[in-house]
């Protein structure tokens, strides 16, 4: 494998733009952490990938924390 590869697994979020820049989706395995500050849109894109997996016949888990 060279310095560019890379063995992770991906799931495809149904955002065609947001799989095409992360190259297939989001980890298949393990949690995504989303940061931004306020109105950046992190409930919107949580809540459409949540849609777009339950769609698919998916599952998943939405968590929002607020300080």
């Amino acid at each position: 494998m060279g310095q560019g590869d890379t063995a992770l697994t991906k799931r495809p979020t149904g955002i065609a733009g947001l799989d095409a820049v992360t190259r297939g989706g989001l980890p298949d395995a393990g949690d995504v952490l989303v940061l931004g500050g306020p109105g950046s849109g992190k409930t919107i894109l949580g809540l459409q990938i949540l849609a777009s997996i339950i769609a698919q016949g998916g599952g998943g888990l939405f968590i929002s924390f607020e300080e």
